[in-house]
């Protein structure tokens, strides 16, 4: 497993207090379906291209979907990795202060254009995957998106919030992009298991194909 770096340190601090804290950008999973998007672009203050806003919405694999959209392979890459103690409880992953979960960054990079699309922040719960495919995730040999295929009965996502902006020093997204963020659960056998935080760079998607 890798050890964190200092930058690393950091996004996991604000990515934890973030979930924590009951933000007032957030807007309810309640808005986020059928005509209630477009109020959810007001609320969230920018104009977004279609696909971005189909892909805040979607609970399916965004790998997928952004690789039959640009047309290329999306490889799904790790960045840093580590076992860390909370600091605080989060209710929405049903974990108390001191619990252990396995953080993880990656970043979604098309193979042909270098593109980075999204980079994405998880916490996952040793106890809802279990010992053997944790200990998987942990030596790296599977990424959440095969974890999910390979334990699909009972899983499901829930969209918890949209955000404008980052974590701040995003994985190879510029400091002064505008970006958008989404966290929500996966449940696996009807239990929260990861909660995933994407990070979308506005930019990378004016252009549509």
């Amino acid at each position: 497993m890798t050890t964190r770096s200092t930058s690393a340190d950091a996004r996991f601090n604000a990515l934890v207090r973030l979930l924590a804290s009951d933000s007032a950008d957030r807007i309810s999973p309640a808005g986020l379906e059928g005509d209630d998007l477009h109020l959810a672009r007001k609320q969230l203050g920018v104009d977004l291209p279609p696909f971005l806003r189909t892909l805040l919405v979607a609970d399916g694999t965004v790998t997928m979907a952004l690789e039959a959209f640009y047309d290329e392979p999306v490889d799904v890459v790790t960045m840093n990795q580590s076992s860390e103690a909370l600091e605080t409880s989060l209710p929405a992953l049903v974990i108390e202060q001191g619990e252990e979960v396995l953080y993880r960054e990656v970043i979604l990079r098309g193979r042909q254009s270098d593109c980075v699309y999204a980079s994405a922040y998880s916490l996952i719960r040793k106890a809802a995957v279990g010992q053997s495919l944790y200990q998987a995730l942990v030596e790296e040999r599977v990424g959440i998106g095969t974890l999910l295929r390979n334990t699909a009965k009972g899983s499901y996502r829930e969209i918890l919030k949209l955000r404008v902006g980052g974590l701040g020093d995003d994985l190879e997204i510029g400091a002064g992009e505008l970006m958008v963020n989404r966290t929500y659960c996966v449940y696996l056998d009807s239990a929260p298991g990861i909660l995933i935080t994407e990070v979308f760079p506005v930019s990378r998607y004016m252009s549509g194909r």
